[in-house]
């Protein structure tokens, strides 16, 4: 494996630590007080926006940089951590978990594309 390879794998590496559990969007669904036969809800919203915007962001791979989409995927994290930890009240751990599923569907593909392109030809089904 390439120097690619490995500055990709260490990128993912550093991401997934700075990631917490998606049990903790319950928790603060919870803490601001919204009900118990609710709070699927969250879960439901975050695969939402996961899912309405992982396509467009796969498509757009293809026609531009995928470490600038990273990039921006990273900096949908900084703000979903940063409006979870501050929200006080349901509409900010709304738009919380709506960043959140934001940037899953922007990481979460790109990732395994820059680990698919950066592994040698032979070796991509293993990497």
């Amino acid at each position: 494996m390439g120097p690619t390879f490995w500055w990709v794998t260490v990128v993912a590496t550093v991401f997934t630590l700075a990631r917490f559990s998606e049990a903790f969007l319950i928790l603060k669904a919870q803490a601001v007080g919204l009900p118990v036969f609710l709070i699927p809800l969250v879960l439901v919203v975050m695969n939402i926006a996961y899912a309405v915007i992982s396509y467009p962001v796969g498509a757009l791979s293809d026609r531009m940089e995928r470490t600038t989409l990273l990039i921006i995927g990273f900096a949908l994290l900084i703000a979903a951590d940063h409006v979870l930890g501050f929200a006080t009240g349901l509409f900010g751990v709304v738009v919380g978990v709506i960043l959140w599923g934001a940037h899953m569907g922007f990481t979460q593909g790109l990732l395994a594309a820059l680990i698919a392109d950066s592994a040698p030809a032979e070796l991509r089904g293993t990497a």
